[in-house]
């Protein structure tokens, strides 16, 4: 027997956005992680705290050999533009044109020069 999502002891808020991004069955996050999930919410959601809420109950596991944004050292305020933007871990900005990073609220000049850096440590990994 499978569980409905409105049955989950978890907050009303995760649920109404589990609903709205078309999951109303647990079996349905079988196999989801924040980054399969990242497409099927809308860009306002934080999904950070939906995967924060679900993964101790084992219902969405992070993804596997994926660099964190909290596995590295970086500003706390690029840190934050990251977070804003449902990104959380390094590879979802290979799916991001450049044009699109650059436009990011408050990624300035010199937050640039930093995501240069830290791009150049990654891929040197």
């Amino acid at each position: 027997m499978d569980t409905k999502i409105q049955d989950l002891n978890i907050s009303p808020s995760v649920k109404y956005a589990l609903q709205n991004a078309g999951f109303t069955m647990v079996s349905e996050l079988i196999g989801q992680n924040y980054i399969t999930l990242v497409p099927k919410f809308p860009p306002h959601y934080n999904l950070l705290a939906i995967v924060q809420e679900l993964n101790p109950l084992g219902y969405l596991l992070p993804p596997e050999n994926e660099i964190s944004i909290y596995d590295i050292t970086m500003s706390k305020r690029l840190h934050n533009i990251f977070e804003r933007n449902n990104i959380i871990y390094l590879s979802q900005l290979s799916e991001y044109p450049i044009e699109d990073i650059a436009k990011l609220r408050n990624l300035g000049e010199k937050l640039w020069k930093n995501l240069s850096i830290y791009a150049k440590k990654i891929t040197s990994i």
